[in-house]
């Protein structure tokens, strides 16, 4: 085919995921960026989640990666408290980990271990997060107008 381009013969050049080791209780986990498969079920399990996970400021998210103080624990409790089973299966799927043992940590330790999720994944949560609050903008919308103006069924038209 003339002059039609061709891809590149070389292969792409990805760059490498970020892997941040995290001990809790004394095991060792290495959370990874998210794979596709992971994604998928993270985006189903955050989809209520999205506009509280917005409104986390990159400072908070950057405190509680680092040293977590009272303030920032209760501010994520907080987003928790709004939909707490959704919260604990994103971080479940994001580590691997079972609900129950998210369940089971510490405050301090959860979040700490969501900062981690937030941080390696932040291609998922920058590009999900105004995916997911458009596609609710849209809803709300259908809704508003859906109740605004309810309209009754005409007659059916005649057919000669």
């Amino acid at each position: 085919m003339a002059g039609a381009s061709a891809l590149p013969a070389q292969a792409p050049a990805f760059v490498a995921p970020l892997e941040v080791p995290v001990s809790l209780g004394g095991r060792e986990l290495v959370v990874r960026a998210a794979t596709v498969g992971q994604i998928a079920r993270m985006m189903g399990a955050g989809a209520p989640l999205v506009r509280a996970l917005l409104d986390l400021s990159p400072a908070l998210v950057q405190r509680l990666g680092e040293e977590p103080g009272p303030g920032d624990i209760v501010e994520l409790l907080e987003l928790l408290s709004r939909e707490p089973q959704r919260l604990l299966e994103l971080v479940a799927i994001a580590t691997g980990l079972p609900v129950g043992e998210i369940e089971a940590l510490a405050p301090d330790a959860f979040a700490y271990l969501f900062a981690v999720v937030v941080q390696v994944n932040a291609d998922f949560f920058s590009r999900a997060t105004p995916a997911f609050a458009a596609a609710g903008a849209v809803l709300r919308a259908a809704s508003t107008r859906a109740t605004a103006s309810p309209k009754t069924p005409g007659p059916a038209p005649s057919t000669p």
